[in-house]
């Protein structure tokens, strides 16, 4: 007799037009996102990291890059001046 794993439900709150594209696309690849999550978290499990290499974009990318090297970095005297500084930028 066959083994059955047990399943158990998954909730993950995405944007909706992102799971939209998503939903399609994996539909054009012949499954659907339930399949293609567990495929997902199946490889994360088996190789220990992300099947992919996490990209930011390019300001993300900078200013991750500029606190590992101290760089463009702005210091305040206090902190009603770093919520002044917040303040009027908003």
């Amino acid at each position: 007799m066959p083994t059955t794993t047990k399943k158990t439900n998954l909730n993950v709150k995405v944007d909706a037009e992102l799971k939209q594209a998503a939903d399609l696309a994996f539909k054009e690849m012949g499954m659907n996102t339930s399949v293609a999550v567990n495929m997902f978290l199946k490889r994360v499990v088996t190789d220990g990291a992300f099947p992919f290499t996490p990209r930011y974009d390019k300001a993300t990318e900078t200013a991750i890059t500029n606190v590992r090297e101290h760089k463009n970095l702005q210091s305040f005297d206090s902190v009603n001046a770093l919520f002044q500084d917040l303040n009027d930028e908003g």
